[in-house]
């Protein structure tokens, strides 16, 4: 943007009579006429993350309070509820400073402000995919490695703190990095961005930052897609063989009815084998921790629901102990991933895919220079103003994906949204 020249950024602009020397004067009020200009060819990112802001505060909030304060504790909620209040601190701080920048395009005069909610910005964003790549691992343990020993709720309560601070840790520098630059257009008139700070544009320690943060994003992304794969393919192969399982006991009880005495004595020879050894062990499946509200009786460890080993029946036919063996693999099928898996899963992909956008286009910018976004036809730097802000999404749309995958959380919404309007009659 610095070789930006007068008459790129005065078009739509009423100028002054030459003065002389065939040059044109600026009006004094230029920037103002200039940001109310650019304010209406913006309206589309300015609705956008309006909508994003309101969405995300109201969203996140309910998240906080239901998941943190109104269930009971356990490492899935406290995962949910501490990126929920990185998403809320991006919608209190990050997305009113964007619509700041919007409508005073040409002229953001706060660089104390400018440099904490920049900072803002990448410390919770940094610190939430940190947060969600030790989501990932600890899903993997539960899933592909049962016989490790998973997150507990205080191990995920040091994962939480630790995540905060390697976001803190590697966002640092976007204090130096960002603030005010300048632009002077004549002596009189300059016009001011909240962008990287003057002086720091080309420096190697601001590109530097840059690539580190593009590689660290892709790689840390990049992992999480393979776990994630790894888990669905071992929640595939376990609901395979559960139907296969479950297709021969179902054939086998159809047999007991209708085949004779010695039939039925050999069928129950070679079913009560394994019966037994269903009996005599634990059941351990994944519990659907996000969306239990603490009302189940059933003992838990560590997130993993422990059914106590079944009673042996007393002596019964054929057919009750089929009928028996196949309630015990319906309810018992093995490691389940449940919702919580397939939610999480969801909010991560939502994490990547919105920040691509944004990435692709800071690429762009870097790699053209400063004459690409001029050259850009008006729809086109809309679009780029959006796209740069594609990251919000993921802000606003976690609290979209609990209410979606968690009847439970609907159901408390519904009732705060009720007390509050039958309060407000």
């Amino acid at each position: 943007m610095a070789t930006l020249n007068v008459s790129e950024m005065s078009d739509n602009v009423t100028m002054v009579p030459p003065n002389g020397g065939g040059r044109r004067a600026l009006p004094p009020n230029f920037i103002d006429l200039k940001n109310a200009d650019t304010a209406k060819k913006m309206i589309i990112p300015i609705v956008y993350v309006a909508i994003m802001m309101v969405l995300g505060l109201i969203g996140n909030a309910l998240v906080v309070y239901i998941y943190g304060f109104k269930w009971r504790k356990t490492p899935e909620k406290c995962f949910i509820t501490t990126l929920a209040i990185f998403d809320l601190v991006n919608c209190v701080i990050t997305m009113p400073t964007e619509i700041a920048t919007l409508v005073s395009f040409y002229r953001f005069t706060s660089h104390s402000f400018c440099k904490i909610s920049r900072f803002s910005t990448f410390w919770m964003n940094n610190s939430s995919v940190v947060l969600l790549f030790a989501i990932a691992v600890d899903r993997f343990i539960k899933i592909c490695l049962p016989n490790k020993v998973s997150f507990n709720y205080q191990k995920a309560q040091i994962t939480c703190v630790c995540s905060t601070l390697v976001g803190l840790a590697v966002s640092w520098p976007s204090l130096i990095i960002y603030g005010i630059m300048t632009i002077p257009i004549t002596k009189d008139i300059t016009m001011t961005f909240c962008n990287v700070a003057d002086g720091m544009k080309n420096s190697s320690y601001t590109i530097g930052f840059y690539i580190y943060l593009w590689v660290a994003f892709l790689a840390i992304a990049l992992v999480m897609i393979i776990l994630y794969g790894l888990i669905g393919i071992r929640i595939w192969l376990q609901k395979s063989k559960g139907d296969k399982r479950k297709d021969s006991l179902k054939a086998s009880l159809r047999s007991s009815k209708s085949g004779s005495h010695s039939n039925e004595k050999e069928v129950s020879l070679i079913s009560i084998k394994p019966k037994v050894e269903v009996e005599n062990t634990q059941s351990v499946e994944l519990s659907d921790d996000a969306f239990d509200s603490g009302s189940s009786g059933e003992p838990k460890r560590d997130g993993v629901v422990i059914s106590p080993p079944v009673k042996p029946e007393p002596k019964t036919s054929t057919r009750s102990r089929l009928k028996s063996m196949t309630k015990v693999h319906i309810s018992k099928s093995g490691l389940q991933a449940g919702k919580a898996t397939a939610m999480l899963f969801t909010i991560t992909m939502v994490y990547i895919i919105s920040f691509l956008p944004y990435l692709v286009i800071t690429i762009m910018r870097t790699a053209y220079g400063d004459t690409w976004y001029p050259s850009l036809s008006l729809s086109s730097q809309v679009a780029v103003n959006l796209f740069l802000r594609s990251y919000l999404i993921s802000n606003t749309g976690n609290a979209i994906v609990y209410g979606f995958c968690n009847l439970t959380f609907r159901r408390e919404c519904a009732k705060i949204f009720t007390r509050l309007f039958c309060c407000k009659k």
